[in-house]
């Protein structure tokens, strides 16, 4: 029933009564079908019409609301891919060894966390853990984790390429399971920090552009100087590169993800490693950023 309960609610909002009587069964059996939904980490959520009736359905696309995370001093991380053959995992391992050390408590990670299944043709010869479900089961396990340390994280392509076919978010399930992994979103998420500053992640799309600014050049150029983030940090990317770019700090985070077949044919060298950022903020304005890459 879960497969087909799935498509039946996927943006198609209807009653528990509706549901139950389409799947012939009770609405106490529809309703543990619903929570053994959630529990695979779909996103089930709950409406009401005019009359106050219930409805649930599944969205194509999990919202993001702004985290507040009261911080000035933070890691910034991308594209860990757990689960490739070519993923850094020891290099992964000693960033937050050096988070820890340095008593940093928030690292924001903006999205590719697990390398996923069916993202491009022969993918499967570049895994060591095979099948979606085994996949975040390894990264509940395998992930870093630091006393003390929270790491924030968006949804990317490679963690979200099976989504529209099970509707699991494999990154939320994740984050269900371990206390200091806190999910953001799909793609894109927002962050208040202390003195209200805003950190916007994002997983961009597309392949590797000719030049290392680019890409933040497109992403912040069509927008209104209003809806700007103070900070942008940007997955997918694969590359490091820091700007300060029409008042907004902007980062491409890097990668944990080594050299593959796929890579080399589009013509990408991953760099591997993190940010580590330390900011001075005054009425609400970042007016100084030191910046340390830390380099594997």
């Amino acid at each position: 029933m879960p497969r087909d309960l799935l498509k039946t609610i996927r943006e198609n909002p209807k009653t528990l009564s509706e549901l139950a009587k389409e799947f012939k069964c009770s609405k106490n059996q529809m309703k543990k079908q619903l929570t053994g939904l959630r529990k695979r980490g779909v996103q089930v959520e709950k409406i009401r019409d005019k009359n106050g009736e219930t409805h649930y359905y599944v969205p194509s696309r999990l919202r993001s609301s702004v985290r507040v995370v009261k911080t000035d001093y933070f890691g910034l991380i991308g594209d860990t891919h757990l689960c490739s053959k070519y993923a850094e995992e020891e290099a992964l391992q000693m960033y937050y060894d050096e988070i820890a050390d340095r008593g940093i408590k928030e690292v924001f990670h903006a999205g590719d966390l697990i390398d996923g299944m069916n993202v491009y043709q022969g993918q499967v010869n570049d895994l060591k853990v095979i099948g979606l479900t085994d996949q975040i089961e390894y990264a509940i396990k395998n992930y870093p984790k630091k006393k003390g340390v929270k790491t924030r994280v968006i949804a990317g392509n490679h963690d979200l390429k099976e989504f529209k076919k099970s509707g699991i978010d494999p990154v939320k399930q994740i984050a269900q399971e371990r206390k200091d992994i806190d999910y953001l979103g799909q793609y894109y998420g927002r962050v208040k920090l202390k003195g209200d500053v805003i950190l916007e992640l994002s997983h961009v799309s597309g392949g590797a552009p000719y030049s290392l600014s680019y890409r933040m050049q497109t992403y912040l150029r069509n927008r209104p100087p209003s809806k700007y983030p103070d900070i942008l940090a940007m997955g997918h990317l694969h590359t490091s590169f820091f700007a300060d770019y029409q008042d907004v700090l902007t980062y491409n985070v890097g990668s944990f993800m080594g050299d593959t077949d796929f890579l080399r044919r589009k013509g990408i060298i991953s760099t591997i490693g993190g940010w580590i950022v330390e900011l001075k903020v005054k009425d609400g304005r970042v007016v100084k950023a030191i910046n340390e890459w830390v380099k594997f």
